[in-house]
């Protein structure tokens, strides 16, 4: 546990095979993003609220991609390819799904309420004007 937070282990240009336990946590990981991913699809695809549709396909997109990335890195580092397998790529692609779901986290918070209640206050307006015949 103490080899975590040394610079040689995150940043060596090999990393040798995950076996047991730890190569079964990976897998496991990648494939519960995946499951999740098209979870949030197929929630994507029931809702009818445009704007929660757009979280739920970033929620999809966001986990789908990760799983992916993992998996890929995953495969390097399980054939020992040089750089590509290296550990620092699982750093990286924690990075980027955080910031990535910082701006999720944005969009769910402070941009969706202000549309849904600009969509909410349109219809009110709406039932007064004439309808088309």
């Amino acid at each position: 546990m103490s080899n975590l937070l040394t610079l040689s282990y995150w940043f060596s240009r090999t990393a040798p095979k995950l076996t047991g336990t730890q190569f079964n946590i990976i897998v496991g990981v990648v494939v519960g993003l995946i499951i999740l991913g098209v979870v949030f699809k197929i929630i994507m695809v029931v809702n009818k609220l445009v704007p929660l549709r757009k979280m739920w396909r970033r929620l999809g997109n966001l986990f789908i991609t990760m799983g992916m990335l993992v998996g890929l890195s995953l495969f390097f580092t399980q054939t020992a390819t040089p750089l590509l397998g290296a550990r620092w790529w699982f750093l990286l692609w924690l990075l980027v799904a955080l910031v990535w779901a910082g701006y999720i986290t944005y969009y769910g918070i402070w941009q969706m309420p202000k549309i849904l209640k600009a969509d909410q206050e349109h219809k009110e307006f709406a039932k007064y004007l004439p309808k088309k015949s």
